[in-house]
């Protein structure tokens, strides 16, 4: 190794965040790319076509944060940072891979909605506990204690970020802020675990069940809301919410039909005074997004009378 090199343990704080910047960019030219191509087949904002954009920015950061990539992305290599081990060489494939997992899984697990009648939902639902509120806490407190040198990403692969050529610190956070770390992880991991569902519920809501039938919808809410007007006045309103994928029926159609299977199925709706319905239709693969949403309100008598005979054959249908 080259002895000429300087010691230093901390690269500049300004210079992470643009070179983060850069590479959020060039990952987000992809991320339009794929879900302009596969938009109409993700399932729409929010689902799990979110989890699409992972792998993609793990091959990218740990690759190019590896031997293979001389330790620098490409926002790296704009501002002079490399990603080294303790002896200020790059890492091996498998170390900066298992880095680039711990980096970017809180933000693709981030807002992904789980149902319960999908194949390993709850696991998955809690790992996105475990990740969005134990480890982003954890690797910020770590950041500030070791003065600046590492995240959880670095303590977990044995990492520093340095400028240029420069040789780093070994010394990262303190060994009680490692174990008061873990210990969070595992508090919020445990807590949600105990507040989980012992087992995956069944979908037999009827209305929930018509709106999913309902062309193109991937995943749809009700939720019962008390809204405030001007002047301290109140009034009950349903929020229906579905999401679509690009293309296929317009908004004002899926709109309409999921109006018509909350007059169907929802014996309720005389006690609410206004009647949201709301198609958000877009894409989400995790490096990009875009959605656009179509919304009308109207009173249940006025939705009664815009989609009765939609309504009638949607009972008609359960019926037989």
């Amino acid at each position: 190794m080259d002895s000429g090199r300087r010691p230093t343990g901390v690269a500049p704080f300004r210079s992470r965040w643009l070179a983060a910047g850069i590479d959020a960019g060039l990952l987000l030219l992809v991320g339009l790319i794929l879900g302009l191509g596969l938009g109409s087949h993700l399932g729409g904002p929010g689902g799990t076509g979110r989890l699409l954009g992972f792998p993609i920015a793990v091959a990218y950061f740990g690759l190019a944060g590896s031997r293979l990539g001389g330790g620098q992305t490409a926002g790296k290599t704009f501002v002079g940072l490399r990603v080294v081990g303790p002896d200020g060489e790059p890492l091996g494939v498998g170390r900066a891979l298992l880095r680039a997992s711990v980096l970017t899984a809180p933000w693709f697990f981030n807002n992904v909605q789980f149902r319960y009648d999908m194949p390993l939902a709850l696991p998955l639902a809690m790992l996105a506990c475990a990740l969005i509120f134990g480890m982003v806490p954890a690797s910020i407190a770590l950041f500030v204690l070791s003065g600046g040198r590492q995240f959880l990403h670095d303590v977990v692969a044995r990492s520093f970020v340095v400028v240029g050529n420069e040789r780093p610190l070994s010394s990262g956070p303190p060994r009680w802020a490692l174990a008061a770390s873990l210990a969070w992880i595992v508090t919020v991991t445990v807590w949600g675990v105990a507040h989980a569902p012992l087992g995956p519920k069944r979908e037999d809501d009827p209305l929930l069940s018509a709106l999913r039938r309902v062309p193109r919808v991937a995943s749809a809410s009700v939720t019962p809301m008390e809204v405030s007007r001007f002047g301290g006045q109140h009034y009950r309103a349903l929020y229906v919410t579905v999401t679509t994928g690009l293309g296929g029926d317009e908004p004002e159609k899926v709109v309409r039909r999921s109006a018509a299977a909350v007059v169907a199925f929802y014996p309720q709706l005389n006690e609410f005074q206004a009647i949201r319905v709301e198609n958000r239709a877009g894409f989400d693969v995790g490096l990009a997004s875009w959605s656009t949403a179509t919304v009308e309100m109207r009173t249940p008598g006025e939705w009664r009378a815009l989609v009765e005979p939609e309504a009638d054959a949607l009972l008609s249908g359960r019926v037989r």
